[in-house]
């Protein structure tokens, strides 16, 4: 059996608990882009400020979910998962992913 790449890793994605922060500098980004990730079948439980408001590209923070998740979700955002993921190093966040929104994500998202 192959590893599960981002395609193969349909149907429902509620299980996943994402939170997303909007470090973009752009007022109402973390409802934009809540919304749009709902319409793709996420689970958005919480949303937010980041820590700082200049971030210039969208991050995926992992908190132990499987790579194809991470994968898919930042194909759904169009982001580089290469580039836009990093492993969270808390494990007992209350959260699977956390998205920090950069302002990569302003024109992408309306």
């Amino acid at each position: 059996m192959g590893a599960a790449t981002p395609d193969s890793v349909a149907g429902n994605l509620q299980w996943v608990r994402i939170e997303v922060l909007n470090g973009s500098g752009e007022p109402g980004m973390a409802a934009r882009t809540r919304s749009y990730l709902e319409a793709q079948g996420w689970q958005v439980v919480a949303i937010g400020d980041a820590d700082r408001s200049d971030y210039t590209e969208t991050l995926v923070v992992n908190y132990g979910v499987p790579d194809a998740i991470t994968q898919r979700v930042s194909q759904d955002l169009q982001l580089q998962p290469d580039i836009s993921s990093l492993r969270g190093l808390n494990p007992t966040q209350p959260v699977d992913l956390r998205i920090v929104v950069g302002r990569d994500l302003i024109t992408k998202i309306r």
